[in-house]
């Protein structure tokens, strides 16, 4: 007889999500997320998928890994993560933190930082990376020069204009 889905099988569910293919074409990183009924919120880790020799290994283990890319040559996982910095032992707050992993095995060693929260990252050569941020400029009221809008309706399926939540500066 089946049983009924309750409310906490929901807690075994492992969800991947942003496979990337190494630069070699050999191996697909990927982020694995599941529930966290403590935090109320996910724990994200960052593993790798070997296509030639067909095994996964987990590449972090500290459940706060949010985007990552592959570097130039393939050789290393450049990521984001919320975890702390043990160096200078300060929470990360409105910065992102990329941290770098080697492929082959080894310990995350913090890469850089900007003061800003990051989005997105791509590797463009051995020494360069393309982030997507989000920075919202300091409000003057009466500026000429800048336009706040609160909200921007768009269409959707021709269903309507639809607003979107938070704010564009122009």
């Amino acid at each position: 007889m089946k049983r009924k889905v309750e409310q906490n099988d929901l807690l075994n569910f492992y969800f991947p999500s942003n496979p990337s293919f190494s630069p070699s074409g050999d191996g697909v990183a990927y982020r694995l997320s599941h529930p966290n009924l403590e935090k109320n919120g996910y724990d994200s880790d960052i593993w790798l998928y070997n296509m030639t020799e067909e095994t996964n290994a987990r590449l972090t283990a500290s459940g706060e890994e949010k985007f990552f890319c592959w570097s130039a040559d393939g050789a290393k996982i450049i990521f984001a993560s919320g975890r702390k910095d043990t160096h200078k032992d300060e929470a990360v707050g409105k910065r992102t933190v990329f941290w770098s992993i080697p492929v082959a095995g080894g310990e995350a060693e913090r890469f850089f930082d900007v003061p800003c929260i990051a989005k997105s990252i791509e590797a463009l050569d051995d020494h360069r990376y393309l982030l997507t941020v989000t920075r919202e400029p300091e409000r003057v009221d009466g500026n000429p020069d800048m336009m706040v809008f609160e909200q921007v309706p768009f269409m959707t399926n021709g269903k309507g204009f639809t607003g979107q939540q938070g704010l564009i500066y122009m």
